[in-house]
């Protein structure tokens, strides 16, 4: 064999502790952002579709959410009378784009350490302005239906009060959530009423039940207008009576 052959083959041979040496650095040195996602996001909403309502004059949504840090490290979620939302974004095509983003009236300077296995539970109520007019927030677009996620830029891996930014968001993939499909708006359901007294609630719905009927005494005695059970506007529903009366002592008093 040549000396070139055996120079070539040589140096192709580690020694074996030299190969540990090397590899030892490799694993003392380990990114404690890594995080295996296979058991699902950081970031999580609580349902896979959700559907806006229409109040007249915004539309909104109620959206369940946690975060659990799975991480080696502590977290640090920003807040300013109270923990920052985050945004809502759209998925167009193979575009991720900003739906959505709350008003933020100050910015953050304290935060929340979400030390390493601890779950934030946290609910984002989303409203919404009518596109196009003055009043924020509001949809980036008069078409709010399709994919969405939450993308949470709050979520720091470091905090300093001292400096600005107070710290570096942790990677996006560690703070972005599943898919979900959001619908709507569907108009807000308006309560109806009848000139027959409604029949009973189930005892199982509660104090729902008493309010929903009304009061059951001590309502127009002379049934001058309306025989007791709530209608539409409350306002209207104390001008249909002529009065309450109690009892105190000997006295009758009219409310």
């Amino acid at each position: 064999m040549s000396d070139s052959r055996r120079a070539s083959s040589s140096g192709r041979i580690l020694p074996a502790a030299f190969v540990l040496l090397s590899l030892f650095p490799l694993a003392a040195c380990s990114d404690p952002l890594d995080v295996d996602l296979g058991l699902g996001p950081l970031l999580e909403t609580d349902k896979p579709t959700y559907t806006l309502t229409n109040t007249g004059s915004v539309i909104e949504v109620n959206i369940p959410f946690t975060y659990e840090n799975r991480l080696q490290q502590t977290v640090f979620l920003e807040r300013c009378s109270g923990i920052l939302p985050p945004t809502l974004e759209r998925k167009i095509g193979d575009e991720w784009r900003t739906a959505w983003e709350p008003n933020e009236y100050c910015r953050s300077e304290s935060a929340l350490a979400l030390r390493p296995g601890v779950r934030w539970v946290d609910t984002l109520h989303l409203y919404a302005h009518p596109f196009g007019g003055e009043r924020k927030p509001q949809f980036q677009t008069s078409n709010v239906a399709g994919i969405h996620r939450l993308q949470w830029s709050h979520v720091l891996r470091s905090f300093n009060p001292k400096q600005k930014p107070f710290g570096d968001p942790v990677p996006e993939r560690l703070r972005i959530s599943n898919e979900f499909q959001l619908n709507g708006p569907r108009p807000k359901a308006v309560a109806t009423w009848s000139v027959e007294p409604p029949s009973p609630l189930p005892q199982s719905r509660g104090p729902a039940s008493e309010v929903l009927t009304g009061p059951p005494l001590f309502d127009s005695g002379g049934r001058t207008r309306t025989c007791g059970p709530v209608i539409n506007s409350h306002l209207l529903y104390q001008l249909s009576y002529a009065g309450m009366s109690r009892f105190r002592g000997d006295q009758n008093l009219a409310l």
